[in-house]
C-alpha cells in the first residue's frame, strides 16, 4: 500500500499535479462539496499515527507527505465559504446511501445560499 500512498510524499509541483488529476476524477461532485468532503479525507489520513507502515516508505516520505496533505487541506478551506460548508456537510449527512436524499438536499442547498445571499 506504501507505493500507492507515495504520491503524497512527493514534491509540492509534482503534489499539486496529483491534486487536480484527483480532481478531475471526482469532477462530477459539486466543488462546494468537494471543499467539505476531501479535507475530512485527508484530516483522517492525518490523524494516522504514520501514513506509511514500512519505515523505508516512513523515513523518506512520511514527514513531506503530512505537509503537502496540510497544505491542500489549506488550499481547500479557503475555496468556499462558511454557508458553502456548512451545507456540504449537511448534504454529505443526508446522502448516506439515498441519490434522492443528495438531489434534494442539492436543491435545498441552493435555495438557502441563493435565501442568505439575497438577505445580504
Amino acid at each position: 500500500m506504501d507505493w500507492d500512498m507515495a504520491i503524497l510524499g512527493q514534491p509540492w509541483e509534482r503534489y499539486r499535479r496529483y491534486m487536480a488529476e484527483v480532481r478531475q476524477e471526482f469532477k462530477h461532485i459539486p466543488e462546494f462539496i468537494w471543499c467539505a468532503a476531501r479535507p475530512g479525507f485527508l484530516s483522517k489520513t492525518l490523524e494516522e499515527k504514520a501514513i506509511f507502515s514500512t519505515s523505508q516508505y516512513h523515513k523518506k516520505l512520511e514527514s513531506k507527505a503530512r505537509e503537502n496533505i496540510a497544505r491542500e487541506i489549506k488550499i481547500l478551506d479557503g475555496q468556499v465559504t462558511t454557508t458553502s460548508k456548512l451545507m456540504a456537510h449537511a448534504i454529505i449527512f443526508l446522502n448516506a446511501n439515498s441519490k434522492k436524499l443528495l438531489l434534494g438536499g442539492l436543491a435545498a442547498g441552493v435555495g438557502l445560499c441563493l435565501f442568505l445571499t439575497c438577505r445580504r
